[in-house]
């Protein structure tokens, strides 16, 4: 089992092959030599397939490994040692981790991979991490990306090359968030199933985002790994379920996310993308959404801490919440989603669009959802929470006790934005909340909104009408058991304030 230096390994193959002819023969062991004496069993020999690619001649592997530094250089190169209970008992060594994972990827049934504590560079992307019953436990170590934007974009699109023409078509539908093919450090291949990656640091030289996947996947977690560097092109996470293609039982926790990019990003076009759980994950200086579920259901939110969204101005065409749950326009509804527990500090807004920078948005087709016990202060331009949409209309919502402080513009503001949607936002509950500091008002119902209860919140320094546009109605809208207090009375307001029903306790 143990690794063979160059000079040992010539001289057992001398001692196994008796001598050849000369001329024809010793050409024949030369080339031979040139594989084996690097000292290591060639993990890619084999013959050329598609385009050069070489092809990976292994038979299937199961049990644990262990992967240790081999020597110094950029890429690192790395051994890889089977454990007790292997169905191989040779030591393999490649020239990076990127390699040796994606050797794995190829041949691993049920395999655990743990990392040697230390450094490891790479200098391209992992784009075929194994699919089935893996363990990758990074046991503290660092992993260094040290390729290019260029070639981390080009392996994503040659991953998903089946679904870019379902991508461009999905974005001529339409829809106020943009989808798109992001270059990434680890990309999971098609079907991957009961994968977990753990105590790992992920340093991308603002090079690569951390994880992306546009096919199917069941069961992935990340737990304990840290993603530093994301570049402004790209997402710390990034799934896309596109047509025909489903995404389900994805965790992440206890996770940090320090990007100039997106943060955690989970979206459907035309496909299916349900129960997944981002939990107790903290949140550094995204430029644009830190969390965002687009067309995504069933799912939980929870224990996160998002700060200092959009420190940095966005580009032309991102914009940026702390959380965001959308319905793409309507075009892809999301249905029951709690997002519960989560501190929202600090977002940044630019050229005076409230809309686009607020501290949790929910809109755009959305059914059934909860909003509970969270804090969310220090919006710069936005509102605190909003239901409702500018492009479509929501339907369910219970807002519960949650904190809003110090919000330029609305604390709660619940409405359908758009003119020609038939449709109201309704069957909303908002209850219970704490709103301090909020203008021009701490709960706004606007336009075609329609089945409100405002029960026992308390507001505080909140309102202050000068420039509010008026708005229709509130269709059957009750209000009843709130404290109001401040300089800037009334906190509740929706115009013209006399339809609203008031009723005593």
């Amino acid at each position: 089992r143990a690794l063979l230096s160059p000079l040992a390994r010539c001289r057992r193959s001398r001692q196994e092959h008796p001598p050849h002819p000369p001329l024809m023969h010793v050409l024949l062991l030369v080339a031979w030599l040139a594989g084996v004496c690097r000292g290591f069993e060639d993990p890619l020999e084999g013959s050329e397939g598609e385009e050069g690619a070489r092809v990976y001649s292994v038979d299937p592997m199961s049990g644990a490994f262990f992967a240790e530094v081999a020597g110094e250089g950029e890429p690192t190169p790395v051994n890889l040692v089977p454990q007790d209970g292997t169905t191989t008992q040779d030591v393999l060594q490649f020239t990076s981790l990127a390699e040796l994972i994606q050797y794995m990827g190829r041949s691993c049934v049920a395999c655990q991979l743990s990392l040697e504590s230390t450094d490891f560079f790479i200098d391209s992307p992992i784009a075929k991490f194994p699919r089935t019953n893996f363990q990758l436990d990074g046991a503290g170590a660092t992993v260094h990306f040290m390729g290019t934007a260029s070639a981390a974009l080009a392996a994503a699109r040659a991953a998903c090359n089946q679904d870019l023409l379902l991508f461009e078509k999905s974005e001529q539908r339409g829809g106020k968030y943009r989808v798109d093919v992001s270059g990434t450090a680890v990309i999971f291949q098609p079907n991957t199933e009961n994968v977990s990656i753990q105590n790992l640091r992920l340093k991308l030289n603002r090079q690569a985002g951390g994880f992306s996947s546009m096919t199917n996947f069941t069961n992935i977690t990340i737990h304990n790994v840290e993603i530093l560097d994301v570049p402004m092109a790209s997402y710390a996470v990034n799934f896309v379920a596109f047509q025909n293609v489903t995404q389900t039982h994805f965790v992440i926790d206890n996770c940090t996310v320090n990007s100039r990019g997106f943060g955690i990003n989970l979206a459907a076009r035309s496909g299916h993308s349900s129960n997944h759980t981002i939990a107790s994950n903290t949140l550094v200086q995204t430029v644009g959404h830190a969390i965002l579920f687009s067309g995504v259901g069933y799912s939980l939110i929870t224990s996160n801490n998002v700060s200092n969204v959009n420190l940095l101005p966005p580009p032309a065409d991102r914009f940026g919440h702390g959380i965001a749950i959308d319905g793409n326009a309507g075009l892809d509804p999301v249905n029951y989603v709690v997002v519960q527990g989560n501190r929202v500090d600090t977002v940044y807004g630019y050229n005076h669009l409230r809309d686009k920078y607020e501290g949790i948005e929910i809109a755009d087709g959305i059914f059934n959802v909860m909003v509970q016990d969270n804090y969310v202060a220090n919006v710069e331009l936005g509102y605190g929470i909003y239901f409702g949409g500018g492009l479509s209309h929501s339907v369910g919502a219970v807002i519960k006790g949650n904190y809003i402080s110090n919000v330029y513009d609305y604390g709660v503001r619940i409405e359908n934005r758009n003119a020609t949607d038939p449709h109201y936002t309704s069957n909303v509950f908002v209850y219970n909340n704490t709103i301090v500091g909020c203008s021009p008002a701490g709960i706004y119902t606007g336009r075609s909104s329609a089945n409100v209860k405002i029960f026992q919140n308390t507001l505080a320094n909140s309102g202050n009408l000068t420039g509010v546009a008026d708005a229709p109605t509130c269709m059957n809208c009750t209000k009843r058991g709130n404290v109001a207090n401040g300089k800037a009375p009334p906190d509740i307001w929706d115009a013209p304030f006399m339809f609203f029903s008031d009723y005593s306790d």
